[in-house]
């Protein structure tokens, strides 16, 4: 009995293992590629994860963190005018009471009124915050909490008090949380607020991170990292979800930005532990990529960028406006650019 045991607990240990190596793409090859021109990058402050866009007034909007240095006072939202020549990237000033320590960020447009919606992740719980925008300040309107949003990555809104969360972990914090990590497994959810309150809208996800969605607010995207896939929900009548498809990566996928031709644009990490080894010293490359799904092609999936992570490690957003692509990073002090007429 003791040998039949100590087999099972090898099979297992092979295929926890071998899933492991597979959905991390340590077997993947990576090499340097770009369907278009490489521009300069941009020196940033450090961590700007997570991009999104003022299309009424041309600024690129950058939501950034010292991940390494946790509570530095370059944490905020910055702002870039892309009308105009030359790189300033400058701080927004807000009226926020207390320091933001931002994560994902959705700028929305809605009856002529901008809003920007911003995970913030303080020391005791994580939040929502809604701020108006006038293209200087960031106006703080509310916060948003609640214990189902612990471990909140990003987040999209349809309306004035109405949207969506990822939760990127079933558990909280803590060694469960690594063997969640590790073991792949599907225990995360979707949370909407909506009428007052937060629900979960679907579980069973692999790392939920990045979300957004369909230009005519009837498709949800969801990025799973761990997991490797895009799941598109169609949104119901009533904002709850029924997952139409399923689409496998064979990368990483981050966060999640719609252009204007509905298409999505995605940073990823195509080897996952070389980013958690990235993630504890910046002298550990983590190979970058971009990737685009065109909904209308049948979701067609084409490879942009590929880089071993010389000078730009660890995407995790990209974001596509006037043939060029804007790119952020977790952890480093750029933001990677490059020209392509697609």
């Amino acid at each position: 009995m003791k040998k039949i045991i100590l087999i099972g607990l090898a099979i297992v240990l092979i295929v926890v293992l071998a899933r492991l190596v597979f959905y991390s793409g340590m077997l993947r090859e990576v090499s340097n590629e770009f369907l278009g021109q490489e521009l300069a990058s941009w020196e940033a402050p450090a961590g700007p994860e997570d991009l999104d866009l003022d299309y009424k007034r041309n600024h690129l909007l950058i939501s950034s963190a010292d991940r390494r240095n946790a509570g530095s006072s370059s944490d905020g939202i910055y702002m870039v005018d892309l009308s105009m020549d030359g790189q300033v990237i400058k701080k927004i000033k807000d009226d926020y009471p207390g320091q933001l320590y931002p994560h994902g960020i959705f700028v929305q447009e809605l009856d002529s009124t901008t809003y920007v919606w911003v995970v913030n992740h303080q020391e005791t719980q994580d939040y929502i915050e809604k701020f108006t925008y006038n293209g200087k300040v960031l106006t703080h309107l509310a916060s948003y909490t609640d214990p189902l949003i612990q471990g909140a990555n990003d987040v999209c809104a349809l309306k004035e008090d109405l949207f969506y969360v990822t939760r990127d972990h079933g558990f909280a914090k803590g060694w469960k949380q690594k063997i969640e990590d590790y073991l792949i497994l599907p225990i995360a959810k979707i949370i909407v607020y909506n009428e007052g309150r937060f629900y979960k809208v679907a579980d069973g996800l692999q790392y939920p991170n990045g979300i957004n969605v369909s230009l005519d607010q009837k498709q949800l995207y969801v990025a799973e990292t761990t997991g490797r896939n895009v799941r598109v929900y169609n949104i119901l009548d009533d904002y709850s979800l029924t997952q139409t498809r399923k689409i496998s990566m064979k990368t990483g996928v981050d966060n999640i930005d719609i252009d204007e031709k509905g298409r999505l644009w995605i940073g990823c990490h195509p080897k996952l532990l070389a980013f958690v080894a990235h993630s504890r010293d910046p002298a550990n490359l983590s190979p970058s990529e971009i990737i685009m799904i065109d909904p209308n092609q049948e979701y067609s999936i084409k490879e942009i960028f590929l880089n071993e992570g010389e000078g730009f490690s660890g995407c995790s957003s990209a974001l596509y406006y006037n043939k060029t692509i804007y790119a952020g990073v977790v952890f480093d002090p750029v933001i990677w650019r490059g020209i392509i007429d697609i």
